[in-house]
């Protein structure tokens, strides 16, 4: 339980400083699809959820029956990683969009261009970036529970 709460207060000191320093908020405009806040949400949400069971594997373990907070948990940690590459995908899209109709003799159309590729591009990579952070970090606190419950089981 102890290792799970140093991680949570990393986290926390990490998502801080990340506030403190505007990059959190930098994501979260550059994102048009939105799906960062779906990630984030996911990484909240099972985090606690790994909190809770790994505070009463104590009291509640059986051994040799799986445990349905760890299989979602496992689950999850793909999800917000696939969500991750759904927004680059998204945010390729976005840049790409225009360039079949654009009129390069019109200096207007291609700087409305210009702009739609770096949106596009701010999309995918800050998707990608809170995707693979949000999977690398379920991961992590789902391998302590896995192991907690192990040492629950054996002795």
């Amino acid at each position: 339980m102890l290792l799970w709460w140093l991680c949570f207060c990393t986290m926390l000191v990490g998502a801080e400083l990340a506030y403190f320093y505007g990059l959190l908020q930098q994501i979260m405009m550059n994102d048009i699809t939105r799906i960062t806040f779906i990630i984030v949400a996911i990484l909240v949400w099972q985090t606690i959820a790994c909190g809770f069971e790994i505070g009463k594997t104590r009291f509640a373990w059986e051994t040799g029956k799986p445990n349905p907070i760890l299989e979602r948990g496992w689950f999850f940690s793909d999800i917000v990683l696939s969500l991750g590459m759904i927004g680059t995908v998204a945010g390729f899209m976005m840049m790409l969009t225009g360039f079949a109709t654009l009129d390069f003799s019109d200096i207007e159309a291609a700087q409305g261009m210009v702009a739609r590729l770096g949106a596009g591009m701010a999309t995918a990579l800050s998707t990608t970036l809170i995707g693979l952070i949000a999977s690398v970090l379920l991961k992590l606190q789902f391998f302590m529970l896995e192991r907690t419950l192990e040492r629950e089981e054996h002795g």
